[in-house]
């Protein structure tokens, strides 16, 4: 939702579903960066707020997904085009025994 201070109205955002995450809006004040993630992939879009329009940003997906557990946090920058993100992997070990009765 955005809310205008002028008109004093609220107006709902097109095509921002409710499990993505809204990371910032865009200098030129037009849009909203928006995230969504999964434990092996993250996407990052640039969302008009007028109108919806989505445009794919960034598109994150491990190449080594064992062990990943939480979704990816996914942040990016819209001047330099460039990102960074975090997850978090638990690994462990696996031993192997013969010869037990």
């Amino acid at each position: 939702m955005v809310f205008d201070r002028e008109t004093q109205k609220v107006q709902a955002i097109p095509g921002i579903g409710p499990q993505e995450r809204l990371n910032k809006w865009t200098e030129d004040g037009q849009a909203l960066l928006v995230s969504s993630s999964t434990p092996w992939q993250a996407w990052m879009y640039r969302v008009e707020v007028g109108t919806g329009k989505r445009t794919l940003l960034q598109r994150i997906e491990l190449n080594e997904k064992a062990g990943s557990r939480v979704n990816i946090a996914l942040e990016y920058d819209e001047d330099s085009k460039t990102y960074v993100y975090g997850t978090q992997r638990v690994l462990g070990s696996l031993y192997v025994v013969e010869g037990l009765e």
